[in-house]
């Protein structure tokens, strides 16, 4: 008798399994998944990628919206009338992660996309201001008292980070034609030396011990210049 019950139970979880997913494909009949959550993904797509990022369709219910040479990307993916949305940002290559599941997303308002799109972009700008604190303060640095060895420190990390980063944007574009394999890798480190040049203040007065000896905001950009520059060479004199 247990197993005609099990049996009963898992026929209906199925059932409405698949119910569900035939609502899914009703929905997205006439529109695309971006089309139907437009205003949040505008609203993402202007808090991250400043209104340039670009929706790339991996499937009927899934899509990713990025912008090439940043250090974040968002996935959106729709199934049995739920929307996940996960979001991935790099400060130092130290991924963050945050993923939230909407439930009951079928019939949406505009109001209502408008106050779930807000409030992701409220919990992911608090999440990132943490995590480059963390990143910081977790950054090593060398037991010495002259400047100039930690300046290099500094230089060398970022450096090893840009590597990184210039590596991966590389794999990524793999399926693009190679002459745009050069133009995604200097839009990378453009964005990369703009980011760590915009947290000046951030670095100096969170890197403990720094407060008294670190560089002035003219040489910190002239050392994030040089250690892009330099780095940018070994991409340019190696094959792709």
């Amino acid at each position: 008798m247990i197993w005609v019950i099990v049996i009963i139970v898992i026929v209906i979880v199925l059932y409405r399994f698949f119910t569900s997913l035939n609502r899914d494909n009703h929905d997205l009949q006439n529109q695309t998944l971006s089309s139907k959550f437009q205003v949040v993904v505008d609203i993402l797509n202007d808090h991250a990628f400043s209104g340039n990022g670009m929706v790339t369709i991996l499937d009927k219910r899934s899509f990713n919206l990025y912008e090439n040479g940043q250090n974040q990307i968002i996935n959106f993916h729709y199934s049995t009338g739920h929307l996940t949305i996960t979001w991935k940002y790099k400060y130092f290559q130290k991924e963050l992660v945050l993923e939230r599941q909407f439930s009951e997303v079928r019939n949406l308002s505009i109001f209502e996309q408008q106050k779930m799109g807000e409030s992701l972009v409220r919990e992911m700008m608090s999440k990132i201001d943490n995590h480059k604190g963390l990143v910081l303060r977790d950054a090593p640095i060398p037991e010495s008292s002259t400047s100039q060895s930690q300046i290099i420190a500094i230089q060398l990390r970022i450096e090893s980070d840009l590597r990184d980063l210039l590596m991966e944007t590389l794999t990524d574009a793999q399926k693009l034609p190679e002459m745009m394999h050069g133009i995604l890798v200097m839009q990378a480190a453009g964005n990369f030396s703009k980011e760590l040049k915009d947290n000046y203040s951030e670095m100096r007065n969170e890197i403990v011990g720094f407060d008294d000896i670190f560089l002035d905001e003219t040489e910190f950009d002239s050392m994030i210049d040089n250690a892009t520059s330099k780095v940018l060479e070994e991409f340019i004199d190696s094959p792709t």
